[in-house]
């Protein structure tokens, strides 16, 4: 009696032979694999082609059958697993070929670890702190003091410290340049300092200064939209009006600050017990650099004085 016959007299599929079921499964599932919408097996399948899916299909309709009920139920949960399995890979891939190169030379470690522009920070620079934006921070805070608040002007005061150990007297390195003057790169500024303090590697009073003379004297420019693709031309330091004013004044306001500390001690009339860690700090560095308060107020407070007097009527 051939299989036809059995399967007549015993029912049909009943008495379906090991193994027929998983191959009515495997040509399904042959007719679903597309790549650009064209059949990836067309035409019959062959015993070679037949016997690799069904290895196939068995090895893998275990997970295949998991993966479908995670997404059905849990179809945003399988997108994020997904995203992150990929991020895993590249990130081993990335540590793998980090791994074969060279190990960097001190000089390209001490490049990579500390002049690289995103050690840069804008919460150190002059623009930052008396711009405008440290206010705007923290008026956000709920729990600093408000403008109204008796508080809130030492509050924002201690935080425009960026140039206090420069005003104080102290010398601080192109690292420091740079994020005084953030969004401009030790390049540009090397150019504006003399071949002598270039070879000390230390900036003090006089070089920011000058600086901020040669930066201050740029033209403004107007913010065009470009009608040619590449990258936009940067803007000069403090190239608005309103910011150039604010932050000036905000310089004037701070080492006017300091000239009274000062001078209220030179006339012996400073209660110690009101000044601020800070003050105290600075006031010691202030006398480590200079005889009393008429040496400092010639030599610091005086010419940068100048710089903030001369350049907001300069503008434009």
């Amino acid at each position: 009696m051939n299989k036809k016959m059995r399967n007549e007299q015993g029912g049909g599929d009943s008495e379906k032979q090991p193994g027929e079921g998983l191959l009515a499964d495997v040509r399904e599932l042959a007719a679903q694999w597309k790549i650009k919408k064209r059949p990836l097996f067309e035409g019959s399948l062959d015993n070679k082609r037949l016997a690799l899916l069904v290895a196939l299909v068995v090895a893998l309709r275990r997970d295949h059958e998991l993966v479908e009920r995670i997404r059905d139920h849990y179809p945003n949960e399988l997108e994020k697993l997904s995203f992150d399995s990929l991020f895993a890979d590249f990130s081993a891939a990335a540590s793998y070929w980090a791994s074969k190169q060279p190990p960097p030379t001190p000089s390209q470690k001490y490049e990579r670890d500390h002049r690289h522009p995103w050690n840069r920070s804008f919460s150190k620079s002059i623009e930052y702190q008396f711009g405008g934006a440290l206010e705007a921070e923290l008026q956000k805070d709920p729990f600093s003091f408000r403008p109204l608040g008796a508080a809130y002007k030492p509050s924002l005061s201690s935080g425009q410290d960026c140039l206090d150990d420069i005003i104080a007297g102290q010398d601080v390195n192109m690292l420091r340049l740079e994020d005084l003057f953030f969004g401009i790169t030790r390049h540009p500024l090397a150019k504006l300092v003399s071949r002598e303090d270039k070879k000390r590697g230390k900036y003090g009073h006089r070089v920011v200064a000058k600086i901020m003379v040669a930066l201050l004297t740029e033209r403004p420019r107007k913010t065009r939209k470009r009608s040619t693709p590449g990258r936009p031309r940067k803007m000069p330091w403090l190239n608005d009006a309103d910011l150039r004013t604010r932050v000036l004044g905000g310089i004037e306001a701070r080492i006017k600050g300091i000239a009274n500390v000062l001078l209220s001690i030179a006339l012996e009339e400073a209660d110690f017990s009101k000044l601020t860690d800070k003050e105290v700090a600075l006031v010691r560095t202030v006398f480590e650099h200079f005889r009393g308060y008429a040496e400092w107020q010639k030599k610091i407070a005086d010419p940068f004085l100048a710089v903030v007097h001369r350049h907001p009527a300069q503008f434009g």
